[in-house]
């Protein structure tokens, strides 16, 4: 996987930090909110290094751990209080 390119990458634009926080270990998962309420997840060891594990993803509800999986939860663009739960690849 090539390094976050803070110049280049979809998410390097930022936003703001959510609530959503997540821990396994020695890695914390973390969600912001950017420009046209797109969000990303990012991964942070405790060495430092910072991944990207997604970005312009709709509003997330949760995020928790299980094991070395990371588990999302979506609220459904299309139907109120809908949502759905995914786990994301490593």
């Amino acid at each position: 996987m090539p390094r976050f390119s803070p110049q280049t990458h979809p998410a390097s634009k930022g936003g703001d930090l959510i609530l959503k926080i997540a821990t396994d270990g020695d890695r914390a998962y973390v969600a912001t909110v950017g420009a046209g309420e797109k969000y990303a997840i990012y991964r942070v060891t405790s060495a430092g290094a910072v991944s990207v594990l997604a970005c312009g993803l709709p509003q997330i509800s949760d995020m928790t751990t299980g094991g070395s999986d990371l588990y999302v939860s979506f609220d459904s663009p299309t139907e109120q209080g809908k949502h759905g739960l995914y786990k994301m690849p490593r």
